[in-house]
């Protein structure tokens, strides 16, 4: 999955739950608004790197709750940075 997959995913997952179109800062937007790490880290890729924000406000609220996840979308193309029996504890920080 790509930028651009995310992306699109994240859009689908808005309009499923019915809810605002996500927020999309993506490339030299994310530098401007302070955003360093994200840009710093994604602007070597061949796609722009991108914050994609899903928001909701229920009528009447009385209370705010915040859920914060994050979709790293990184591929090492064929990148040999550990050996194999290694690899597959590299899932273990996709929780955050």
């Amino acid at each position: 999955m790509d930028v651009d997959a995310f992306i699109e995913e994240a859009c689908k997952v808005a309009k499923d739950l019915d809810i605002a179109e996500p927020t999309i800062i993506r490339g030299e937007e994310l530098k401007e608004r302070g955003m360093g790490g994200i840009y710093g880290v994604g602007k070597a890729a061949v796609k722009p790197p991108a914050l994609v924000t899903l928001s909701y406000s229920a009528a009447g609220a009385t209370e705010t709750v915040a859920w914060v996840g994050k979709g790293i979308v990184y591929d090492t193309g064929g990148l040999s940075i550990k050996a194999r029996t290694s690899m597959v504890g590299m899932k273990g920080d996709c929780g955050g």
